[in-house]
């Protein structure tokens, strides 16, 4: 994984109640479209949750939640 990415992604895991796309670009200072896109990957990939309301707010998938996933 590439090692931006890695860093987003253990960034959402250590905010339980989640992130925007601009928190996370603002505290990583990096560019808030690569952060977007790095963003969507982990959740198509089903590494995060997004939401579809707006700000889209971006958090991690509990354990729990990971392993209904997986049950169904």
């Amino acid at each position: 994984m590439n090692p931006r990415k890695q860093e987003i992604l253990q960034l959402v895991n250590n905010h339980t109640q989640g992130l925007t796309a601009q928190q996370i670009a603002t505290t990583l200072e990096v560019d808030r479209s690569n952060v977007s896109r790095y963003l969507n990957e982990l959740a198509q990939n089903g590494n995060i949750e997004k939401s579809t309301n707006r700000p889209v707010i971006y958090r991690p998938i509990l354990s729990e939640e990971k392993n209904f996933k997986f049950h169904k």
